[in-house]
C-alpha cells in the first residue's frame, strides 16, 4: 500500500528550482496563471477568477473565494511515470478573511484521463503567514499510475479569500 504524505513541510525551495530538478509538468497546464485560468476554471467549492496584476514573482494569480469557509479546485490532467518520486508545491497568499489552511492534495489515477482513483498521492496543508509562501508535499506514483491531478484546498471562516500561483509537480 502506498503510503500518503502529509504533514507541515516548511520549504525554502522555489518553484523555479523545482522545476528545474524534473521539469513541472504543470507548466504546459497553466500552473503560472500568467495570462488566464484554462483548466482550472471548475471549483469543486468555493469560486476562481483570474487576477492578472497578482504573483510572484511574475503577474497572474489564480484568485479563490471562499463564501461557505472552504475552497478547492482541480487542475489539469498530467501524465506521470510509474514507481516515480515527484515534489508538488504551489505559491499561495491570504488576501482577507480568517484563513485555517490552505495547500494541495492529489489522487494518482491508472489511466492516462484521471477517471480512475487509484489512492491518494499527495497532500499538504499548513496555516498561512501575510504574504506569499510555498506549501510542498512529495511521494511516490504506485506501479500501476499513469496520471495525477492536483488540487488546491483551503478552509477557513466564510468568505475568505487567497492567491494561488506557480503550480508546480516537479519528477526526475
Amino acid at each position: 500500500m502506498k503510503k500518503l504524505v502529509t504533514g507541515i513541510v516548511l520549504s525554502l525551495v522555489s518553484p523555479a528550482l523545482a522545476a528545474a530538478a524534473g521539469g513541472n509538468l504543470y507548466a504546459a497546464a497553466n500552473g503560472g496563471f500568467d495570462k488566464n485560468l484554462a483548466g482550472w476554471t471548475e471549483p469543486i467549492t468555493g469560486e476562481v477568477r483570474h487576477d492578472p496584476a497578482a504573483g510572484e514573482p511574475a503577474p497572474g494569480a489564480l484568485a479563490a473565494s471562499a463564501p461557505s469557509g472552504s475552497f478547492s479546485v482541480a487542475g489539469p490532467c498530467v501524465a506521470v511515470a510509474p514507481s516515480t518520486a515527484y515534489a508538488a508545491s504551489v505559491r499561495v497568499r491570504p488576501v482577507a478573511g480568517t484563513i485555517y489552511v490552505c495547500g494541495l492534495s492529489s489522487f494518482e489515477h491508472s489511466d492516462a484521463a484521471c477517471e480512475r482513483d487509484l489512492s491518494p498521492f499527495v497532500a499538504m496543508a499548513r496555516p498561512l503567514d501575510d504574504g506569499w509562501q510555498t506549501v510542498t508535499a512529495t511521494g511516490d506514483t504506485a506501479a500501476t499510475t499513469r496520471s495525477v491531478r492536483l488540487l488546491l484546498n483551503c478552509s477557513g471562516e466564510p468568505g475568505f479569500a487567497v492567491r494561488f500561483d506557480d503550480v508546480v509537480l516537479a519528477g526526475p
